[in-house]
């Protein structure tokens, strides 16, 4: 594994926990106004936090971007899973998030969990060129499954929302990250 590559793709893991934990402090200074309506996002629009949020995001796009066009997408995408690590400190000292036993546990998950993936999956054995029909069928898919998703995001308790919300959108950024590959490094060449 290209040593570059991931070390792009911690710190644009970095980058997207910093632009959440500082859009969710920009979106907790709200106070009693409705994150629902295109008011609330104007508002947003205006405070210098969400807009460093946003910058944030951006830097990590590009970053993501870098690494893509060192790595493969097989490695460089579980690495971006580590956003949920980097945030857990950040929420603490940004918003005031208190860190329980169940976070603790639940990164400790993550870290396991990459770590077994890094010992015994081989994310070389893919093709680098997929068929139009692959594609096609997998993109279907991936519609599908977050069709499914959408119809399921409000129900049940506020956990089981954002982890269906969560899901989704972790989903959207693997597809993302596919079709983002061979636009770097068409870019590149």
């Amino acid at each position: 594994m290209d040593e570059i590559a991931a070390l792009l793709a911690l710190l644009a893991a970095c980058s997207f926990a910093l632009a959440a934990t500082l859009w969710q402090k920009a979106s907790l200074n709200l106070g009693e106004g409705s994150m629902k309506g295109p008011k609330s996002f104007l508002v947003l629009l205006t405070q210098r936090v969400w807009l460093a949020g946003l910058g944030a995001q951006i830097a990590g796009v590009c970053l993501q971007a870098a690494a893509l066009d060192r790595g493969r997408v097989s490695i460089i995408q579980p690495l971006l899973v580590t956003t949920v690590i980097f945030a857990i400190p950040l929420g603490y000292f940004l918003t005031g998030q208190e860190i329980t036993r169940r976070v603790v546990l639940g990164a400790a998950i993550i870290v396991v969990g990459l770590a077994v993936f890094a010992s015994f999956a081989d994310p070389a054995a893919g093709v680098d060129d997929a068929p139009g029909s692959d594609w096609v069928m997998s993109i279907i898919v991936i519609g599908a499954v977050c069709v499914a998703l959408l119809l399921f995001a409000n129900r049940g308790s506020l956990t089981a929302r954002a982890a269906t919300l969560g899901t989704l959108a972790g989903v959207l950024y693997g597809l993302s990250a596919t079709l983002m590959k061979p636009v770097v490094e068409n870019l590149h060449t």
